[in-house]
């Protein structure tokens, strides 16, 4: 999301969340092994936007009951949930969204906060609605 859109939606209340696809402006171009060459170079396969899309809802509805995990890439399969829980131990990540408490999740399009199991990925991407 670009920067000038989030603030006027949390000029006029609403809670905002951005986040950055790997390959795309303050990300690292390449992520972390096996799947570090995942959407590089940028915009090939649309697969950074709808993991990172993906994961950022998922940030979004997390709660101190249901800590944030992230989604196995779509490209692998791989799990970065070590990787998230080692950077929450050391203080770099939030296991939860701080602002859990402000959100209503009914007002948020997309699959329940603690789906059953997690979506089937796209073989292409076309556009993502939330």
């Amino acid at each position: 999301m670009y920067w000038y859109a989030a603030q006027a939606l949390a000029r006029a209340g609403f809670v905002v969340l951005t986040f950055d696809p790997q390959g795309q402006w303050q990300s690292d171009t390449f992520g972390q092994a096996p799947d570090q060459d995942e959407g590089v170079p940028a915009q090939t396969t649309g697969t950074p936007f709808y993991d990172g899309t993906e994961d950022a809802i998922n940030f979004l509805l997390s709660t101190p009951q249901h800590p944030y995990e992230p989604a196995p890439s779509c490209t692998t399969g791989t799990s970065h949930a070590a990787k998230q829980n080692q950077r929450v131990a050391e203080g770099f990540d939030a296991a939860y969204n701080p602002f859990w408490q402000l959100l209503d999740p009914s007002e948020i399009g997309g699959p329940p906060a603690t789906p059953t199991e997690p979506p089937a990925c796209p073989t292409s991407v076309s556009g993502i609605r939330a």
